[in-house]
């Protein structure tokens, strides 16, 4: 069983997702970004849409790549790059292996990929904004995988402290009303 259909087993998706993305839709934002994202993570924003992954503790937000308009949206991903060669010492996308930001939490930690190898090799980097500029941590997981041991707590990541043992499960979508 692979993490998106683990993930789908414990945090329902909403019936109507919010922006999920289309073959076209899809194509455009790698299009402008110059490359393949990863199925998973295409896959999660298709099922769940817009939202946060959480619950009573910290909430994982994903990049939602069809945010209000092309201009907006690419600033995210623009401010996603700049921050990380603010705080991490690796290249940023497009260098090789380089961080491309997809993700973060309502405590303003921030989750990037490390660009290695093929778009579905690509692990997560995690930074936690209350430590110093140095407090990342390069994780073994996908983007689902890390967002299953998330709401699960069933591994200790100590980059994103909370209370170990207490599942935080559940999906809260976006809707318009959440962008005014």
């Amino acid at each position: 069983m692979d993490f998106l259909t683990r993930l789908i087993s414990i945090c329902h998706p909403p019936k109507t997702p919010f922006r999920p993305g289309t073959p076209a839709a899809w194509s455009k934002i790698e299009l402008q970004l110059g490359t393949t994202l990863p199925a998973d993570y295409k896959n999660c924003i298709d099922r769940y849409g817009a939202g946060e992954f959480g619950g009573d503790s910290v909430m994982v937000m994903l990049h939602d790549p069809f945010f209000r308009n092309e201009w907006t949206n690419r600033s995210n991903w623009d401010v996603g790059h700049a921050f990380a060669i603010a705080v991490t010492p690796y290249e940023h996308f497009p260098a090789p292996g380089g961080t491309l930001w997809c993700g973060s939490t309502d405590n303003a930690d921030s989750l990037f990929w490390l660009t290695r190898g093929e778009p579905d090799e690509w692990k997560i980097l995690a930074w936690n904004e209350s430590g110093s500029a140095g407090y990342y941590a390069e994780t073994p997981y996908s983007l689902t995988e890390f967002l299953y041991y998330w709401v699960t707590d069933t591994v200790d990541f100590k980059i994103f402290p909370r209370s170990k043992g207490v599942p935080s499960v559940g999906f809260v979508p976006c809707s318009e009303r959440d962008l005014r």
